[in-house]
């Protein structure tokens, strides 16, 4: 069980991507075909992948996807709610799901941004259950911020078994890329040329309001939101234009 942690924007989401492609090319060449994979996305932006619900019907898709005969018990689920409008109950999810990996001589989890899920203390309380009753089988990569209560619930139930890795150092490298940036920006905007006094109150407000995550350079259409005066205070601000926060919603202008 490996837990990789680091800040907002640390790269966690493609550092686990990278593995999800190694494992499944190491997973494609195994001669074993009982050897699987199954990986989650959880994502506070989309109701679908919040849940233990969408975790364990997805991961249950996943690990029968190839299969050349499903389990009895999946075939059974689906035939007891194939003409019903609702999901299946966590609890008959679990047992499915458990009873699949059981089938198997090895499972490779990988689930991203536990942080993100909409009921944290069910998922933990759920992982490490099903952990406890699986753990010759699987190994599992989680990924998450470095919150107390992730912590507290790998540390207190998985201790012996429990390895982490900290984003720290890129973390720190993904800083120095950004500070690098600011100070071209300074060189080059004529908007902070008149503020060479303040320069380095620009600089530092800046670099602590992206807290390591990105630069959102301003288009050109918006420069009336940003009051140079109020970031050489240290004042970075934190509204913009719909327009603008739709634009920088879902992509990362630097």
């Amino acid at each position: 069980m490996l837990w990789l942690h680091g800040m907002a924007g640390a790269g966690k989401t493609v550092l686990c991507s990278t593995v999800i492609e190694d494992l499944k090319s190491q997973v494609s060449q195994c001669q074993d075909d009982n050897v699987r994979l199954a990986y989650f996305y959880f994502d506070f932006r989309d109701s679908r992948k919040q849940s233990v619900e969408d975790l364990f019907c997805s991961l249950l898709r996943q690990l029968v996807s190839d299969s050349a005969s499903l389990p009895s018990s999946v075939t059974q689920l689906y035939e007891e709610y194939a003409d019903k409008n609702h999901r299946p109950k966590l609890s008959e999810l679990y047992s499915t799901l458990q009873h699949t990996v059981a089938l198997c001589d090895r499972v490779y989890l990988v689930l991203d941004a536990l942080d993100e899920a909409a009921d944290r203390e069910s998922l933990l309380d759920t992982l490490l259950e099903f952990m406890e009753a699986t753990n010759r089988r699987v190994n599992i990569l989680f990924s998450s911020r470095q919150e107390k209560d992730i912590e507290k619930s790998f540390y207190s139930a998985q201790r012996d078994t429990l390895h982490t890795l900290a984003l720290g150092d890129y973390a720190f490298r993904v800083k120095k890329d950004i500070e690098e940036f600011i100070e071209k920006q300074l060189d080059v905007d004529r908007r902070f040329a008149k503020f060479k006094r303040e320069r380095d109150l620009i600089r530092r407000a800046l670099l602590n309001g992206a807290e390591g995550m990105y630069v959102i350079r301003c288009p050109q259409e918006h420069a009336e939101y940003v009051d140079i005066k109020q970031v050489s205070m240290g004042c970075v601000p934190n509204r913009f234009p719909p327009t603008m926060q739709k634009q920088t919603g879902t992509a990362i202008c630097t």
